[in-house]
């Protein structure tokens, strides 16, 4: 029996997800959201430490700043997950490796402030002293560790978007061809109206919304994490410098620790849908 219009959208509705384009501007215009941009430097209170990661088996050294995002900057916007109204998330990543390296659980962290921060100075990367490697005999392994520096500033906007999350679709009941047609149309023609809006460029850095839940293997086989909510997607973006071997990093939460604000059990992972 084929199925209808009505069945099809009410089982895309089911998976469907709704949040934002966190659209590159320039920074020098000043007209982005107030508190959240891509790169430069936090306005991380004086008091938080800033992360280190040790996956290198010698002297720690600090993750990369990539992103701020004012929770109170975030517009209403009806369909997105419940969050907090305030406080200031900070995402910090190893340049290179990131979460899937053998010593994922220090390469990434998002540090979270209920303190308003829009009027504190913005904090320096650590400085770092690269000649404590033994980078006489690995230098390929450390050559990347060069890139230790503030990435470019760019302004965020919040653009609306939605998004069908194909691995909940498998999970729905009388889910047929037709409808998992329908949510890669739908996806691919979000996607482009997304690019259009930020002039064509192809990188889509985005908020409650984007990529599709990620696979974990267990007992040999592929469970999807089709209940978690992609709090921030940063894909590799050259326009500020994120220059990364994957193409992109999402850091997940689940609904119930996002709305309560509990930031620290968010789960990292990249990689490609």
């Amino acid at each position: 029996m084929e199925a209808t219009e009505d069945h099809i959208a009410s089982v895309l509705a089911q998976a469907r997800r709704d949040g934002f384009l966190l659209r590159r501007v320039p920074a020098k215009q000043g007209d982005f959201a107030p508190g959240c941009y891509f790169g430069g430097s936090p306005t991380m209170p004086a008091n938080m430490d800033w992360p280190y990661t040790d996956c290198y088996d010698t002297p720690p050294t600090p993750l990369t700043f990539i992103a701020q995002i004012n929770l109170a900057s975030l517009p209403v916007l009806e369909g997105h997950p419940e969050a907090p109204k305030s406080g200031t998330l900070f995402f910090f990543i190893e340049p290179k490796y990131g979460p899937r390296h053998e010593y994922a659980s220090s390469t990434t962290a998002v540090l979270w402030t209920d303190a308003d921060t829009l009027n504190l100075p913005e904090r320096k990367m650590p400085k770092f002293d690269l000649t404590s490697l033994p980078l006489g005999e690995l230098d390929q392994e450390y050559d990347h560790l060069s890139s230790l520096c503030a990435l470019d500033k760019c302004g965020i906007l919040f653009e609306p978007r939605m998004s069908i999350d194909r691995h909940a679709l498998f999970e729905l009941q009388g889910v047929g061809p037709a409808a998992l047609t329908r949510a890669a149309e739908l996806n691919i023609e979000e996607d482009d109206r997304l690019r259009q809006l930020q002039g064509g460029d192809g990188v889509l850095h985005s908020m409650f919304a984007g990529p599709a839940s990620f696979g974990r293997l267990v007992d040999g086989e592929v469970i999807y994490e089709t209940q978690l909510v992609p709090l921030c997607a940063f894909a590799r973006d050259f326009f500020y410098g994120l220059s990364r071997d994957s193409d992109w990093v999402v850091f997940w939460i689940s609904p119930e620790a996002l709305a309560k604000g509990e930031f620290d059990s968010i789960f990292p992972y990249e990689g490609i849908d």
